[in-house]
Parts: C-alpha cells; sequence; structure tokens
C-alpha cells in the first residue's frame, strides 16, 4: 500500500477551502453519498486519500461521518478532481437538487422573518421615543435635542 499522498497540513487547507467556499456541495455529497436528507451544516474535518470525515448537524444534532472517495486518490491532485467529480454527481441528483432548494428557500424565509421583526423593533422604538418627548416639559425637550437624539424621529 503506497504512502498517504496528503499530509495533516494538507488535509486542513483544503478542508478549510471546502469549508469556506464549497459548504453545499459537501451537503450535497452527504445527501446522495450517505442518503441523509435535511443536513443542515456539512464541515469537512480531516480527510486522507481514502475519503473524508464530515461533521454533520441535521435536525439539531450534530455527529461525524465518514464520506469515502470511489477510489483511493493517487495524489493531492486527483484528490481534486475526485471531489470535484462526486461534487457533479451529487448535484446531479433531481432529489439533492430539490433539497437544497428547500434548505435556501427556508433560510431566505428566516432571514426575511429577522429583518421583519428588526424593522418592527425599530418602528416601535421610534414610536415609543416620540411618545415620551411628548410627554417632557419643553425644556427636556430642547436639551435632548441639543444633544441630538432628535435624529430618533425623523
Amino acid at each position: 500500500m503506497s504512502a498517504d499522498p496528503l499530509t495533516p497540513a494538507v488535509s486542513d487547507r483544503i478542508c478549510k477551502h471546502m469549508n469556506d467556499d464549497h459548504a453545499e456541495s459537501t451537503i450535497a455529497m452527504v445527501q446522495h453519498y450517505i442518503g441523509l436528507p435535511q443536513v443542515e451544516k456539512a464541515d469537512l474535518v480531516q480527510m486522507d486519500k481514502l475519503g473524508f470525515m464530515v461533521q454533520i448537524t441535521r435536525l439539531g444534532q450534530t455527529f461525524k461521518l465518514r464520506l469515502p472517495f470511489p477510489r483511493a486518490a493517487e495524489d493531492r491532485k486527483d484528490v481534486k478532481t475526485l471531489i470535484v467529480e462526486m461534487t457533479q454527481t451529487a448535484l446531479a441528483n433531481d432529489e439533492v437538487q430539490a433539497e437544497l432548494q428547500a434548505a435556501k428557500e427556508a433560510k431566505a424565509a428566516r432571514a426575511r422573518e429577522k429583518l421583519s421583526t428588526r424593522t418592527s423593533l425599530s418602528r416601535w422604538t421610534v414610536t415609543q421615543t416620540t411618545r415620551r418627548r411628548r410627554e417632557l416639559p419643553s425644556s427636556t425637550t430642547t436639551a435632548l435635542t441639543q444633544c441630538g437624539t432628535a435624529s430618533l424621529t425623523s
């Protein structure tokens, strides 16, 4: 058996690159090759010539699993070739595409909800500030205006 072409340092660099720039690809591979739906997050944590360890977050639980390459990688360049091939195959799967689309839509809905909550809170704060100013004596309102807090109501 030949030596592993992936040193720990090389493995760490590849994992970091995949996690930073290709997170959706890792999720797609897990969904396709392992058959695990509803994956929220999948981070590569370690890699060797036979495959990689992935830390999965799914339905609020976090665990690790092994995702093997279709064949042993011959060198670092071959690792990239294998990952690209696996990603392309996974992304060609209609079920995986549907899962990824559903996850994107859910994420967008959460972002809209968060923005809506912030906007509502901002409106409430401005309304409350305006209401309180009306209740303050005119000398206090003048002092607040001079301190720059008048911009809250504009």
